[in-house]
């Protein structure tokens, strides 16, 4: 009977080892589940963070786009302004010299064609 006996306790010894080792694996089995799900999510989760961040990049950039275009509007009124009050000053002091040199810048321009004196305004005849 102690081959026997030995027979039943290696069994015995057998099948702990058998449900030690499955009780392990469904253990490990649920635990790589369970970090499989968590990467999954994270993974998502990042996915999700880079799409708005993406999405905010470009709003900013279509927003710094658009302040572009509006400074630079801006810059061109301006100068266009500026030109405008550099032109005005401009005629405004051509008029003042005239008004005051008067005679002498009749004597300079040249006779029209009908023989008047010329003038700021008049036309001079083609050929001249």
């Amino acid at each position: 009977m102690s081959g026997l006996t030995e027979l039943g306790q290696r069994v015995a010894d057998l099948y702990k080892e058998i449900v030690t080792t499955t009780v392990r694996f469904e253990s490990l089995s649920r635990e790589t589940t369970t970090d499989i799900a968590e990467a999954r999510t994270a993974i998502q989760r990042m996915d999700e963070r880079m799409q708005q961040m993406q999405l905010d990049h470009v709003r900013e950039r279509a927003e710094l786009s658009s302040q572009i275009k509006a400074l630079d509007a801006r810059l061109d009124a301006l100068s266009e302004s500026a030109l405008h009050a550099v032109a005005r000053d401009a005629a405004r002091q051509a008029m003042h010299t005239i008004l005051n040199d008067g005679e002498a810048t009749h004597a300079a321009l040249p006779p029209s064609a009908d023989g008047l004196p010329g003038g700021a305004g008049r036309l001079l005849p083609v050929g001249r």
